[in-house]
């Protein structure tokens, strides 16, 4: 399976996928496209740095 990691990230986050895909500007179809293969560096960072995004939006809800 291609994209363990993050994959693990994303599930650890439970953020949901469009969720995601919506804060690291793709559209929820790309997204789940782009996971069939491995990510670039530059992908998977901004994946990251979507989901850094999404929990401090989420502390700051609580």
């Amino acid at each position: 399976m291609v994209n363990i990691m993050i994959r693990a990230e994303m599930r650890r986050s439970r953020f949901r996928q469009y969720e995601i895909a919506a804060a690291a500007g793709y559209s929820e179809t790309a997204f789940s496209r782009m996971l069939r293969y491995e990510l670039t560096a530059e992908q998977l960072e901004r994946v990251r740095d979507a989901v850094a995004l999404l929990a401090q939006d989420a502390s700051y809800e609580e």
